[in-house]
């Protein structure tokens, strides 16, 4: 399945990023094609996840934790960033539990876990996903597959499309995948994949 969220608009987002862990604040960030992107990937995950335990690995500022839990899953958020968690227990804290990725309540077992822009983050992406493999039924994950390190401090790696997509399907079995495309581009600016544990 490819779908292809395309807005007119697009704005700078340096001025909403949280800069302790490199999420975007989404609440306070204005409606551009960025923002709406974010949005878009936690609609998808809150389709996916209904009415289970479910791991929102990169929670940021809880903006995508309340999304699944208002599908009806329990919500265990996490995040490296301590002012990204801050601002999520202070915002929504009714929603989820917000927590350190050491903290014991991150681990499995979870119906799923979703980690939106985390694996660029990663000095080593393959053992995350590993241990998400062990924990967790499904992944539902998103990685920029355009060049990306060279304008984000927090960004350890790049990945094309083939690679991210390898490196799901060495654990995961790929439900879905969908492209997310910056308006008047041509080619993916963001993979998103739902893969079921094998």
């Amino acid at each position: 399945m490819r779908r292809v969220l395309q807005y007119l608009q697009d704005v700078p987002i340096w001025d909403w990023i949280v800069k302790d862990g490199g999420c975007l604040d989404v609440d306070e960030c204005p409606d551009c094609w960025e923002r709406n992107a974010h949005l878009e990937r936690y609609d998808f995950a809150r389709r996916v996840f209904l009415g289970g335990r479910v791991l929102d690995f990169g929670c940021g500022v809880g903006y995508g934790s309340e999304m699944l839990a208002g599908a009806g899953n329990t919500v265990v958020g996490v995040d490296a960033s301590l002012t990204a968690l801050i601002i999520a227990r202070e915002r929504r804290e009714q929603f989820a539990t917000f927590v350190l990725p050491s903290d014991p309540l991150a681990q499995g077992p979870f119906l799923g876990t979703v980690a939106f822009e985390v694996l660029e983050h990663l000095e080593y992406p393959e053992e995350f996903l590993e241990q998400v493999a062990r924990f967790s039924k499904h992944l539902v994950i998103s990685t920029p597959v355009v060049p990306s390190v060279a304008h984000n401090p927090h960004h350890k790696r790049d990945f094309t499309p083939a690679e991210f997509r390898a490196m799901i399907e060495r654990r995961f079995e790929i439900v879905t995948e969908w492209w997310q495309v910056r308006p008047f581009r041509k080619e993916p600016c963001y993979a998103v994949i739902h893969g079921a544990g094998r």
